[in-house]
């Protein structure tokens, strides 16, 4: 993983204002925060935005996806969990009314390396905050209809067969 130093400006996106939930507001996901000024020009209250918002990892944003992977024109955003904790998770979530538009043979091969370059999961998460598809570092691809057991609770969490993980 890279330095987590934003290496990219947010000047023209602020999908993360609206996709993640931030419990400290409280903001369910989808809905647009209210300190969310419009126009893509930002937070209201940033200096003194919730540790949740604090600590939300773009990887775009860091330098850690491909440029062409700028949310506002992919549809997507992707985040990345506890980054200290392993294994990391990192979250493939839609913009509204851009629920499919991850699926792409050029995204799928993306999460499939990114995964494998940093021995995780990826997961797809739906308009209800819970994972429909899960890409593992072996190179795997579950979906909830098919592998219902990678998906406890609905997709609430994702639990990837200990053996699709790099021991290294």
């Amino acid at each position: 993983m890279a330095d987590s130093t934003p290496s990219r400006s947010c000047a023209g996106c602020d999908a993360c204002c609206t996709v993640m939930a931030v419990r400290e507001l409280p903001k369910a996901a989808g809905e647009p925060c209210r300190h969310l000024l419009g126009g893509a020009r930002g937070c209201a209250i940033w200096g003194d935005h919730p540790a949740s918002c604090q600590t939300f990892h773009c990887l775009w944003r860091h330098g850690e996806a491909p440029e062409r992977l700028f949310p506002p024109d992919c549809g997507f955003l992707l985040a990345a969990g506890e980054r200290d904790r392993w294994p990391v998770g990192v979250q493939v979530v839609s913009l509204p009314g851009r629920r499919l538009a991850w699926n792409t043979p050029e995204n799928r091969a993306t999460f499939t390396a990114l995964a494998a370059d940093w021995n995780c999961v990826v997961t797809i998460t739906g308009e209800d905050g819970r994972a429909t598809h899960a890409f593992s570092p072996r190179g795997r691809v579950y979906s909830r209809t098919l592998h219902p057991e990678v998906f406890p609770d609905g997709g609430a969490v994702v639990a990837a067969p200990r053996s699709d993980y790099r021991t290294d």
